[in-house]
């Protein structure tokens, strides 16, 4: 289970036993001009803060969504929580990454976690470029490789393990952690397109050229990813060509989206007008 803290830090919690096994706290921006690992980034303007949260169904991926307009990435190692007696004498201890041995990107990137000799700590693996707004929503896919993000920017991106020396767009950081190289890309950046009578109000009224993006889930089978907007509409797209297929409007704006447990063409929405939809 996860949690997330007004400070920045996420808690990862083992519900069995209700206690906390490791303590993440991101590091700031990594500098383009050096190498993941090896120097200490910059300390950002403003205080970065986490806004989402969420595990890939295998529980080693950790995806973040901040409010510096990036999505970091951690890697779980699969002996962190594994199977000791969990005891409550059994303490977090923290690891300062002073040294370059275990020094994991940025020094005031840290982690706590259980102090188990020879376990391999929680590592930042990428940090991911591309929105131009804070990102308040991101859920994994089904089957674990890819993931969605959903920003204040009107996007949905969805992003995908990316090949060594294959294209992609957007930005995207990444470490080595046990001898693998993780790194993702923005496969598609899907928005909500602007009605004429909402092209002519933004005219009136001068508003922002996009809509912001709420919230996102996949359905069952991965192969549609669904999105509520601010203009209180649920769109539905192809995971594979990022075209639209659906569209459902509601009376308030929906921040709860969830697909069904057995049928990939169901999904539920909810919002502020007071209704649920099950979406066909």
């Amino acid at each position: 289970a996860l949690s997330i803290g007004e400070d920045g830090v996420v808690w990862l919690w083992d519900p069995a036993s209700a206690l906390c096994y490791a303590m993440l706290k991101p590091s700031p921006a990594w500098s383009p001009a050096v190498v993941p690992g090896t120097a200490v980034p910059a300390a950002p303007a403003a205080p970065m803060r986490v806004l989402a949260a969420a595990a890939s169904p295998c529980g080693r991926f950790v995806a973040l969504g901040c409010t510096d307009k990036i999505v970091r990435v951690w890697h779980i190692p699969r002996d962190v929580g594994a199977a000791e007696p969990r005891q409550g004498a059994q303490m977090l201890a923290e690891f300062e990454h002073h040294s370059s041995s275990n020094r994991a990107v940025g020094s005031s990137n840290w982690v706590k976690a259980r102090d188990r000799e020879g376990a391999r700590l929680p590592r930042e693996v990428a940090q991911l470029e591309g929105h131009r707004d804070r990102v308040g929503s991101v859920a994994w896919s089904h089957r674990g490789r890819r993931f969605l993000t959903c920003s204040k920017d009107g996007q949905m991106r969805l992003w995908e393990p990316a090949r060594c020396g294959a294209s992609t767009s957007g930005s995207a950081a990444a470490a080595s952690s046990g001898g693998r190289l993780f790194e993702w890309g923005c496969q598609h950046a899907l928005v909500c397109q602007r009605t004429e009578a909402e092209l002519e109000e933004q005219r009136n009224k001068r508003r922002g050229g996009y809509i912001e993006a709420l919230v996102c889930c996949w359905a069952l089978d991965d192969s549609r990813v669904l999105a509520s907007f601010k203009n209180h509409k649920v769109l539905v797209f192809c995971a594979r060509s990022g075209a639209t297929l659906h569209e459902f409007q509601h009376g308030g704006a929906v921040y709860v989206l969830s697909c069904h447990p057995r049928d990939p063409l169901v999904a539920l929405s909810a919002g502020y007008d007071g209704r649920a939809k099950v979406l066909d």
